[in-house]
């Protein structure tokens, strides 16, 4: 059944589901208030349609407002860090990972005048979208509900998903959609080792579409560090920069295409010896982790997404499921990354236990904003803040552990996010609906409920002050009173047993937060039978990842700003649950910072010692 979900505008939750023809049953907690009075209410709306009136506004100012922008935004596209060819399911995919970094400008060119490519519908033009897992964690972090079926979930109308990614890849400051623009070329340049892609040429789609009757229509020059390619399979304008490399010979002759409908099939992709090698081809994978896996830089500065990446590699079509598309777009926007301004060094061996790709998150910016906050933000935040400690203090005193069950045995049904097995009120014991540990629509309700539990913020306010801060504050050899921002409510999270979802890899800079920030993990269930705890690296970039081994009555304080961590699957029985949260140090944190375009920032309170 389908499980409650809460978006912004959520003012209640309906706990009852709707039947519908066929039998399915769905529920939305994406629902606004409700008039009290209806009658009243459309009485009163009515009124108001018949006495409005717009303000005036002349015809030019219009187009002034439009040509101006628009021109504006060509003038600063010009030369951008990164170019998508195609607004379908995985460029937006893409697009909306890039959002994550607010410093890296992103160009979207889409030739048609709507974006979403095939994405508005499912199969034969029917409204229902199947996405298979893991892809469903996507689903999560952009709060789209579906009807979840195990293996698979299904979305009630495809349109759902793509104006969602639409809106939140369009809403940030560093994304620009040029639509009705198509590329008729890529800007291709002549280096020692190889041809690379540094650019696209573009021009009108209109134009572009009208070649033949027209005289003379020259096109223009984008440049980009990156292009990202997905711009679907073979047609008329699909697959087009791998038929153009193609025919440039950056790529042999006779790329495969894309083979037949084949979902489940794991069999060796139908590609030669020699484009194999080209294309960096993985060996035997099923259909849908093919598209994902071969998601690559195929030459220097241009990398293949989505159902371009079978078109050029010889995949089999997946037909009307979507969760490769999803995947692709987003491991494209972190090779993005990762290929023009590099990842730190890193183990594979723990990066493999993402749950996607490796190397993904925890990316510097060479020479970018964010680099230069980290090189600023390291030499203000004192060396002793930034070694890991581990310390214990009085579980009896400061009970989360007890308040946290007590909290879940009340909100969890309600809201959805489990319950306990028996009338036990063990934490192990509770049994957390699996998407609560990756889906940030839960994150939000949850922390709803710490807030609405005056016992145990109060709980947790008398370990900041008692404990924590004075913690702190012993390692600061500065005179006078210090100023604590600390994180409020701090943040709870559920991991479910038996699951196979994790916590990517990734430092907390990414998320807008400080260098001069300390982290605090501390875990409230049994770490004997759990298994399953933090991982981090003892400095930025060393990749030499160690579990923090702590019991509940521990913290564990690190510089996660900068340190990479992640928590793997939960492969134990038993549900996870810990507590972190995160506090600014005196002249080292700066609580007027933003950064811009993020959309989430922790409430803090003082504390002043």
């Amino acid at each position: 059944m389908f499980a409650p979900r809460v978006g912004v505008a959520m003012r209640r939750l309906i706990t009852a589901p709707r039947t519908v023809a066929g039998g399915l049953r769905w529920k939305s907690a994406l629902v606004s208030a409700l008039p009290t009075d209806p009658e009243a209410y459309v009485s009163n709306k009515l009124a108001m349609f018949d006495s409005m009136q717009f303000t005036p506004i002349r015809e030019s100012t219009v187009s002034r407002e439009m040509t101006r922008r628009y021109m504006s935004e060509m003038l600063d596209y010009a030369e951008t860090d990164v170019v998508i060819v195609g607004a379908g399911s995985a460029g937006l995919s893409c697009a909306y990972e890039l959002t994550k970094h607010p410093d890296i400008k992103v160009a979207i060119l889409e030739q048609n005048v709507a974006p979403g490519g095939g994405c508005w519908l499912g199969g034969q033009l029917m409204s229902s979208m199947v996405v298979r897992k893991p892809a469903d964690e996507f689903l999560d972090e952009l709060e789209v509900p579906y009807d979840d079926q195990g293996d698979y979930v299904v979305v009630k109308h495809a349109a759902l998903f793509m104006s969602s990614v639409l809106r939140k890849a369009l809403i940030a400051p560093n994304v620009k959609l040029f639509n009705a623009v198509a590329v008729e070329d890529l800007l291709v340049r002549q280096e020692p080792e190889s041809v690379a892609v540094r650019g696209v040429v573009t021009n009108w789609s209109l134009v572009t579409q009208n070649h033949d009757t027209q005289s003379c229509m020259d096109p223009q020059v984008m440049e980009a560090k990156v292009v990202v390619t997905a711009t679907g399979h073979d047609g008329p304008m699909g697959a087009s920069s791998a038929k153009r490399l193609e025919s440039l010979g950056a790529l042999p002759s006779g790329l495969p295409g894309m083979g037949a409908l084949d979902m489940n099939t794991a069999e060796e992709p139908t590609v030669e010896a020699s484009i194999a090698a080209k294309l960096l081809t993985v060996g035997f994978c099923a259909r849908q982790d093919a598209v994902v896996q071969m998601t690559s830089e195929v030459v220097p500065g241009l990398i293949f997404a989505g159902m371009e990446v079978a078109e050029a590699r010889g995949c089999n079509r997946m037909g009307p499921t979507f969760g490769a598309m999803l995947l692709s777009g987003q491991k494209a926007a972190n090779l993005a990354i990762q290929v023009r301004w590099s990842s730190p060094k890193c183990d594979a061996a723990i990066l493999s236990r993402s749950r996607f790709w490796e190397g993904g998150s925890g990316t510097s910016f060479k020479g970018s904003a964010a680099q230069e906050r980290r090189s600023v933000g390291e030499d203000r935040c004192k060396r002793s803040l930034r070694q890991e400690e581990v310390f214990s203090f009085d579980s009896s005193r400061y009970d989360l552990r007890g308040l946290a069950a007590r909290l879940l045995a009340e909100a969890g049904p309600m809201v959805g996010f489990g319950c306990f097995v028996g009338s036990s009120l063990a934490l192990e014991r509770f049994r957390a609906e699996e998407r609560t540990f990756s889906s940030f629509a839960y994150e939000k309700a949850w922390r709803r409920c710490v807030l609405g539990c005056p016992s145990f913020l109060a709980c947790y306010d008398r370990l900041l002050e008692e404990v924590i801060c004075p913690r702190l504050r012993e390692r600061l050899e500065e005179a006078g009173p210090v100023t604590f921002y600390c994180q409020h409510p701090p943040t709870v999270r559920l991991q479910p047993g038996r699951s196979r979802r994790s916590r990517m890899l990734h430092a907390d800079e990414r998320y807008g937060h400080q260098a001069g920030e300390i982290n605090f993990w501390m875990p409230l269930t049994d770490y004997k039978l759990t298994r399953t705890t933090l991982w981090i690296e003892s400095s930025p970039g060393e990749g030499d990842f160690h579990p923090i081994e702590v019991h509940p009555g521990d913290v564990a304080m690190f510089h996660g700003t900068l340190v990479r961590h992640f928590v793997p699957p939960n492969r134990s029985e038993h549900t996870r649950v810990s507590m972190d949260f995160r506090i600014g140090v005196g002249q080292h944190f700066d609580p007027d910072w933003r950064l811009l375009g993020l959309q989430h920032y922790h409430p803090r309170r003082t504390i002043v010692l």
